[in-house]
């Protein structure tokens, strides 16, 4: 049961910066997931483990940030939809591409993006 609490305790974290920033949140939540559960006593999450609850973390991020953007006129649907297209069908060829990647490669990437 303590995971469980760990890991809403920081998603709400992550949540918050997210809706703030305007950011999906993996960024904040892919370090956090790394690193702190073992700090409470906790197995170490895989690279693979903690990029899927990223992906739902952003997902539900971002939808209530839209919720909430939309309602200041800050959200232009026309942008939005061609980039939401974009955006699905890279995050496809990506998810199914990270299967055949090692941990050690994707926090190699995660790290370089991070840096960017």
């Amino acid at each position: 049961m303590g995971i469980y609490l760990l890991i809403a305790f920081l998603g709400t974290i992550c949540g918050f910066f997210s809706g703030l920033l305007g950011i999906g949140g993996g960024i904040i939540m892919a370090p956090l997931l790394l690193y702190v559960p073992p700090l409470f006593g906790f197995e170490f999450l895989s690279m693979h483990t903690v990029a899927g609850l990223t992906i739902v973390q952003g997902l539900v991020a971002c939808i209530s940030g839209v919720i909430v953007h939309k309602r200041f006129n800050s959200v232009s649907g026309s942008l939005a939809g061609w980039m939401g297209i974009t955006i699905f069908i890279a995050a496809l060829i990506g998810g199914a591409g990270s299967e055949y990647a090692s941990q050690h490669v994707l926090l190699l990437i995660f790290g370089i993006l991070a840096l960017l």
